[in-house]
C-alpha cells in the first residue's frame, strides 16, 4: 500500500508491481509531483518505510 503512495506522489500511476485504483486524472500539468530523488521524497520514504511505523500501522487503521 505505502509503496503505491510513494509512486503516486511522483506522478507514476502504474508501476511494475501494481497501479493506482483511481479514475483517470484530469489535467495533470497543473499538478506538481515530487521528484524521485528529491529531499522531500527521501523524507517521505524514510517515514513510510520505517519498520516501527509499519508495525504500529494496524493500530492507526483500526482506530479511525
Amino acid at each position: 500500500m505505502w509503496v503505491g503512495v510513494l509512486h503516486h506522489v511522483c506522478g507514476e500511476h502504474t508501476w511494475a508491481t501494481g497501479q493506482c485504483k483511481h479514475d483517470p486524472l484530469g489535467d495533470e500539468r497543473a499538478k506538481k509531483y515530487l521528484e524521485k530523488n528529491s529531499k522531500a521524497m527521501e523524507a517521505l520514504r524514510k517515514i513510510f518505510l520505517d519498520p516501527k511505523w509499519l508495525s504500529s500501522l494496524h493500530f492507526y487503521v483500526k482506530f479511525r
